[in-house]
């Protein structure tokens, strides 16, 4: 079997040399990355979607704060929810550190030492200068 795997989305080829942390899911699906998303990625989220809302009110005419709030809440929740689930596909896939998810999946215990989580050392996929 081979270590190589082609993302159909992006078309990048991944070997399992790039990671530096253990692979729980290589190809999760986006219901799996989103049912993966941290609390506190949540709660980042619902602050900066807040954060929106009240710029977009104080930026807005008289006659529009108020759809000027629900326009800046609305994009900034669909742009904060997408990162977030972004960020859980990485942590999925070993792109980004991930113990929770290995202590989530059972595959590690909460008593095993931090480092055990670290695997091999992360090397670029894709090098722009080079490959253009």
């Amino acid at each position: 079997m081979s270590n190589t795997h082609i993302n159909s989305f992006e078309g990048v080829t991944e070997t399992k040399e790039h990671l530096s942390f253990p692979v729980i899911k290589e190809t999760p699906s986006q219901g799996e990355a989103f049912r993966n998303i941290r609390k506190e990625e949540f709660a980042f989220v619902g602050l900066w979607t807040l954060g929106s809302a009240i710029w977009g009110y104080s930026r807005g005419r008289k006659t529009m704060r108020v759809t000027g709030g629900i326009v800046a809440a609305t994009i900034s929740a669909f742009g904060g929810l997408y990162m977030a689930q972004y960020n859980s596909m990485l942590r999925l896939k070993g792109y980004k550190e991930n113990r929770k998810e290995l202590i989530k999946y059972g595959i590690i215990s909460e008593a095993e030492d931090k480092r055990l989580v670290k695997v091999v050392k992360r090397r670029p996929i894709f090098n722009p200068q080079t490959e253009l």
